[in-house]
């Protein structure tokens, strides 16, 4: 049985299987350790631990993948908010992390161009409630809105292939 990879080992797993050949000058981490920026000598990377990709893409989007039927599939999702950090950041890339180890990644201002045109933004039905990161112990309640786009846009990303 292949190990599962967590998110508190997805950011060893990319330093030690992914930049075998760059060093790492700058790392942080943001929501709850599921996100990574890692700035390299060569790179900077917005890391995200993913444990599935969008299930239900087409469900979602059937206008688009009746009209688009190579994208029919699967589809990744990030939150708006997550993405303009990976943009502000300056990300070279989106990099998608999943448990079972695969890695894929794909250009910031690609994931986001792609949805805004396609109009594949949703916003969660599901509401979440967070923690204020004031350490008030206040929650905040949130229906999150984020770009989603077709898995066919990623790219694979793996240094041993």
């Amino acid at each position: 049985m292949k190990p599962i990879l967590t998110s508190i080992g997805a950011l060893e797993y990319f330093g030690k299987n992914m930049l075998v050949d760059e060093k790492i000058i700058e790392t942080k981490y943001f929501n709850n350790n599921r996100h990574f920026f890692v700035k390299t000598d060569k790179a900077k990377y917005y890391i995200l631990f993913k444990k599935q990709f969008f299930m239900k893409f087409n469900d979602y989007f059937p206008a688009f993948v009746s009209s688009n039927s190579e994208y029919h599939g699967l589809g990744e999702t990030i939150n708006i908010e997550w993405l303009n950090k990976a943009i502000e950041l300056k990300a070279d890339y989106l990099i998608f992390i999943y448990e079972d180890f695969r890695c894929y990644f794909v250009y910031p201002l690609v994931f986001k161009n792609f949805a805004e045109k396609h109009g594949l933004i949703r916003t969660q039905e599901i509401i979440n409630v967070y923690n204020k990161s004031d350490y008030t112990g206040d929650k905040e309640i949130k229906n999150e809105t984020e770009y989603v786009i077709p898995i066919k846009i990623l790219m694979r990303y793996d240094k041993n292939e």
